[in-house]
């Protein structure tokens, strides 16, 4: 995941600044932590290994408590599963 300054990202929606211009702060590495499809479901679909398409789904961030929600598609059989990390 590679994380963005949500203003920068808001200068470039307005029209201020160049798509180009923001610069991630920060990246995390979630592979380790991911079940990856423990069942093998959709395997032509989804792919395998590094080429594994649709690794995470949505994600968002609880700024009152902290908390960062990272969904994480084919989990558990076809079923999502919500990862969650305290963020500061």
């Amino acid at each position: 995941m590679i994380l963005y300054d949500p203003e920068d990202l808001a200068r470039v929606a307005a029209g201020d600044t160049e798509s180009w211009t923001p610069q991630p702060y920060a990246s995390i590495d979630i592979d380790e932590v991911l079940f990856a499809n423990p069942s093998g479901v959709e395997l032509e679909m989804l792919g395998r290994g590094d080429q594994r398409r649709y690794r995470i789904g949505e994600a968002t961030f609880d700024r009152a408590n902290g908390l960062l929600y990272v969904l994480e598609l084919f989990a558990d059989g076809a079923q999502p599963v919500v990862h969650v990390w305290r963020i500061g």
